[in-house]
């Protein structure tokens, strides 16, 4: 049900950006199917908890409902209370887990989170989902399972959207199992009056001034963020979703006004940003936002942390000192680990930084909030990577000298690693799961 607006984030790496997605609503918002992919690939924002009740399989038709049955709400939604409920009502911005069947008119099913065993999370009236369930939803009690029809205009509209034809009418039947926190975004856009100029054209001015740490260059941060178009319409929140955005400053994985516009900030501050273009979405746009758009944002700075710092340069070697293993890769002990040795298929944790043999850095996960993980022996890394890191330990550093083979190989990684590239990883071992 949510629609991906996009990814507002930048960086090297896909497996290393940082960001959120941003979700429209009305007839803007996608099918479940849609978010479902995304709810797979990331572990955040769905907050998916287990079911409170057996899960079955979804029924392949929807219970018949007599039409002056029905509960007529505004834009046409008709509501039917299959069972009422006996728990807690959500409020506006409630974090609300159903499990869901939607069907088109004909009787055909296009989803269903009790088919996957698992049920759906999305906050209450403050977008990611179509109108119909915003409305359809509202009033429902812990317990309830309730069927909507939605008219396409409170649904995807003059749009096909997969399975779903253009100008269809919905059928769901929704059992709401939780309820869980409320995040409301601001209500309106600040005033635009006050604002004082910052630099390479960003405007800013403080709500709020914290007191607490402050923002400086490669300060880790988390914040809360709020943008709206130059007309004052709402774009999105971080409060769609169940957690602030962490970004490193100055690191170029979030908008470059962002970057700019938390500089200076403390802890506990709130600062409304004037955005231009070139510190936004550019001469493309995206979305709602036009090319050569002015964008506006609050920045509210949850917490920093001190910097983290980038190395510089690879760890000196002598070519003598490295050990040669029989694929050709190569490595040095930096710091020998004292903690126990990863296992094929264990999520191994870890902070790195990239060079080629020439001193070029291209990647570093210091660039990032926190350490990389992935499940080593899986092919998830380079080959390099599953082999020099199986045979560290926990605390240990290693610096990894990997031929193109185990690398990227003759396709290169463009535009900043060569084909055939030899490449050298410092590389330390935080934590094994």
């Amino acid at each position: 049900m949510f629609d991906t607006f996009g990814r507002i984030v930048f960086g090297l790496s896909s497996a290393l950006m940082l960001g959120i997605s941003l979700g429209g609503c009305g007839d803007d918002a996608a099918p479940v199917t849609d978010q479902v992919e995304e709810l797979k690939k990331q572990d955040s924002q769905s907050g998916d908890v287990e079911a409170k009740e057996e899960v079955v399989k979804a029924p392949e038709n929807p219970t018949e409902v007599a039409d002056a049955d029905f509960t007529v709400q505004e834009g046409g939604l008709k509501v039917y209370d299959l069972k009422v409920g006996d728990g807690a009502t959500p409020q506006k911005g409630s974090k609300v887990t159903v499990h869901y069947t939607g069907w088109l008119t004909d009787g055909t099913q296009f989803d269903s989170s009790l088919n996957r065993k698992k049920p759906f999370s999305f906050r209450l009236e403050t977008g990611g989902v179509i109108q119909g369930w915003h409305q359809g939803v509202a009033g429902m009690k812990i317990g309830g399972h309730r069927q909507l029809v939605i008219p396409a205009e409170l649904a995807y509209g003059e749009r096909a959207k997969g399975k779903i034809p253009a100008n269809s009418t919905l059928v769901f039947e929704i059992q709401l199992l939780e309820i869980g926190d409320i995040r409301l975004p601001p209500e309106t856009m600040p005033d635009t009056a006050g604002l004082q100029k910052g630099s390479k054209g960003l405007k800013y001015k403080d709500i709020t001034v914290g007191q607490g740490a402050e923002v400086g260059k490669g300060s880790p941060v988390k914040a809360e963020v709020t943008m709206w178009l130059d007309s004052g319409k709402f774009i999105f929140s971080t409060y769609q979703t169940d957690k602030s955005i962490p970004f490193i400053q100055g690191a170029q994985r979030v908008l470059p006004g962002w970057d700019i516009g938390a500089l200076g900030m403390k802890e506990g501050g709130i600062r409304f940003l004037e955005i231009p273009a070139p510190l936004a979405f550019g001469t493309k746009g995206r979305g709602e936002i036009k090319p050569n758009a002015t964008i506006y944002a609050q920045l509210e700075i949850i917490t920093v942390e001190p910097p983290r710092v980038i190395p510089e340069s690879p760890p000196p070697f002598e070519k003598s000192e490295l050990t040669k293993t029989e694929s050709g890769l190569e490595y040095k002990e930096i710091v020998p680990g004292t903690g126990a040795s990863p296992e094929k298929g264990q999520m191994v944790h870890v902070e790195y930084t990239g060079w080629l043999e020439d001193g070029t850095m291209f990647d570093s996960s210091y660039k990032t909030p926190s350490t990389f993980s992935f499940p080593l022996g899986k092919g998830r890394v380079i080959k390099g990577w599953d082999e020099g890191l199986a045979t560290m330990k926990v605390g240990g550093t290693r610096l990894l000298r990997i031929p193109g083979d185990l690398a990227y190989g003759k396709r290169g990684s463009p535009p900043t690693i060569p084909a055939d590239a030899t490449l050298l990883f410092q590389v330390e071992l935080k934590e094994i799961k």
